[in-house]
């Protein structure tokens, strides 16, 4: 049995409903981490990792 997971959105359980894959920035593509979301106007940028999920998590 698989183990339930949290919504990456915040919606509760995750029913792998696909909503987390879609673009921000373009209606109907699926995120490809082009970055166009991000709309950087700097020649620098940083982020923030909260967490990294190890293999067996």
């Amino acid at each position: 049995m698989k183990e339930e997971q949290e919504c990456l959105l915040g919606y509760g359980i995750c029913t792998e409903c696909g909503e987390c894959d879609k673009c921000d920035f373009y209606e109907h593509k699926l995120c490809d981490n082009c970055g166009a979301c991000l709309e950087l106007d700097t020649d620098f940028a940083a982020i923030v990792i909260d967490h990294v999920e190890m293999e067996g998590e």
